[in-house]
C-alpha cells in the first residue's frame, strides 16, 4: 500500500500534524489576562451573596499583587493534547518513513522506539495528571470556602482567556480535518486501517470535549474546567498509550530470533 501513496498529499498531511503539535506546545504559553481592580470589584460584586460587602480598595490591590506575583497558568487541556496527539504523529511517522527505508528495517525499530515512547508518555502522563488533580482540589477548596477563599480564588483564576484558548482550538481542528482529509487524498485504503481511524476520531473529539469544557461553564468557573478537561485527555492518552505499550512488547518478543538448538 505504501507503494502507492501520493507523497505530496501524505507530506502535507503529517506537516499539518506536526503544526498540530507546535501549536499545542505553544498554548502552554497563552498570556495571562491583565486584570484591573475595576473589573476584579465588578467580577466579586455579581457573584457575591445579598448582604456581603464588596471587597475594599486595599483588599482589591492585594489580590491584583497576588495575582501578579504567581499569575495563573491558563492553558492546561490544550498543552495536555500533546500527550495524545504526539502518538497520533509518530504513527503517521511511520508511515513515512516507510517510504525513504526500507519497511524491513522500519518494522525493526518501531516496537522499540514505540514502546520507550508509550512508556515515557504513560510515566509523565501519570505525573502530570497528579499534580493537575492537586490544583483541582486547590481550585474547588478556595471557590466553596467564601468569602476569603472565593475572594483569593478570582484574584487568581478567575479570569480565563476564553478566547486566546478558543481560537487556538479552532485552529487545531482545522489542523486536524485537513491533516485526515489530506491523508484520505494520499491514499483511501487509509479509511481501512481502523487503528489510524480510531486515532484521528479520538483526536477530534478531545478537541471538542476540550472546548466544549471552555465555552459553557460561567467565566469564573473555566480555569477549574479546563483542569477538568486536562485530566480527561491525560487519562485518555494514558489508556492509548499502554495498548501501544502492550503490543510494542508483544512485536519485540516476535521480533527476537528463536534460539538454534544444537543437533
Amino acid at each position: 500500500m505504501l507503494d502507492e501513496i501520493r507523497r505530496p498529499f501524505f507530506l502535507a498531511a503529517l506537516a499539518a500534524w506536526l503544526l498540530v503539535l507546535l501549536v499545542e506546545i505553544g498554548a502552554g504559553f497563552l498570556p495571562v489576562p491583565e486584570v484591573s481592580a475595576q473589573e476584579l470589584r465588578a467580577t466579586i460584586t455579581r457573584d457575591q451573596a445579598e448582604g456581603e460587602d464588596p471587597p475594599s480598595d486595599a483588599e482589591l490591590q492585594d489580590m491584583i499583587q497576588a495575582r501578579r506575583e504567581q499569575p495563573p497558568r491558563p492553558g492546561f487541556a490544550i498543552s495536555a493534547l500533546v500527550a495524545f496527539d504526539g502518538q497520533v504523529l509518530l504513527g503517521l511517522f511511520w508511515m513515512g518513513a516507510g517510504l525513504v527505508i526500507s519497511r524491513r528495517l522500519v518494522g525493526r525499530v518501531q516496537g522499540i522506539v514505540s514502546l520507550v515512547v508509550a512508556f515515557l508518555t504513560i510515566i509523565g502522563g501519570i505525573v502530570a495528571a497528579f499534580l493537575l488533580f492537586t490544583l483541582l482540589m486547590v481550585m474547588l477548596g478556595l471557590f466553596l470556602a467564601p468569602p476569603f477563599g472565593t475572594l483569593a480564588y478570582l484574584a487568581i483564576w478567575g479570569f480565563f482567556p476564553r478566547g486566546a484558548a478558543a481560537t487556538t482550538l479552532g485552529i487545531l481542528l482545522f489542523l486536524k480535518i485537513g491533516g485526515a482529509v489530506l491523508l484520505v487524498l494520499a491514499q483511501q485504503n487509509f479509511v481501512k486501517n481502523k487503528g489510524l481511524v480510531v486515532l484521528l476520531l479520538l483526536s477530534l473529539l478531545l478537541n471538542v470535549i476540550v472546548g466544549f469544557l471552555h465555552g459553557f461553564p460561567p467565566g469564573i468557573l473555566v480555569s477549574i474546567t479546563d483542569a477538568v478537561a486536562a485530566l480527561i485527555v491525560l487519562v485518555v492518552a494514558i489508556v492509548w498509550a499502554l495498548l501501544v505499550l502492550i503490543s510494542s512488547i508483544v512485536a519485540v518478543i516476535k521480533a527476537i530470533p528463536p534460539e538454534r538448538t544444537s543437533s
